[in-house]
């Protein structure tokens, strides 16, 4: 079976907050997995890169 793995994250700098998503679907679009994360008081965007690349995949 052919699936396709898609990711993506977000920081906002102001609030302190990092989100990512994670959605793998087949070749014809139908999705068989996803996940979303959200973490609160992310200190820098050091940080925000560590867990992003991370933690979608736990």
């Amino acid at each position: 079976m052919r699936v396709t793995i898609y990711f993506d994250a977000a920081f906002d700098k102001r609030s302190s907050r990092l989100t990512s998503g994670l959605v793998v679907s087949k070749f014809m679009g139908e999705i068989l997995a996803s996940k979303t994360v959200m973490h609160n008081a992310i200190s820098s965007l050091f940080v925000a890169k560590a867990l992003a690349d991370y933690k979608p995949f736990n």
